[in-house]
């Protein structure tokens, strides 16, 4: 028996057709998943940014020795007023915010708590909340740090 020579060489139209409809659907599942892993690392350093950042602020409000109600109310909208004295401290962390990859707004609350003391002479605890709010991916994500710090 003897066989075609041209039939045993190559493949056939349909073979082609069929292995390129595969290579191309694992081609573009894995560029799903790329921009998927993307996205996610974007979101992941944002995260991680905004963490640090606010950070930062709590440790500078910690280590100052101003009272930490100083700061509440204060953003990195408005500029702090001028006899303000945490001003300095606002204004630097107002300039790191300017390095974040996308537009970031700090808001600082400090609240004086009551205490578990039973003098009234107790000027109570401080709750202080640093929150970042920033564009993300998925809209707007705020990333809130809390402290409480006994008075000075």
């Amino acid at each position: 028996m003897t066989q075609n020579a041209s039939a045993s060489r190559g493949f056939t139209l349909i073979e082609l057709l069929i292995s390129t409809a595969i290579l191309g659907t694992a081609v573009i599942s894995m560029c799903a998943v790329y921009s998927h892993i993307v996205i996610e690392i974007r979101q992941a350093r944002n995260r991680t940014l905004a963490t640090n950042m606010a950070q930062a602020m709590m440790e500078m409000i910690a280590s100052s020795p101003y009272d930490a109600t100083a700061y509440h109310s204060l953003t990195t909208v408005t500029n702090p007023p001028e006899d303000n004295p945490v001003r300095d401290d606002i204004l630097v962390w107002k300039t790191r915010l300017e390095d974040f990859p996308t537009s970031a707004i700090g808001r600082i609350s400090a609240i004086r708590k009551a205490t578990v003391c039973s003098l009234d002479s107790c000027p109570g605890i401080v709750e202080v909340d640093v929150t970042i709010t920033y564009e993300d991916y998925k809209g707007e994500t705020i990333n809130r740090l809390s402290l409480i710090l006994e008075p000075k």
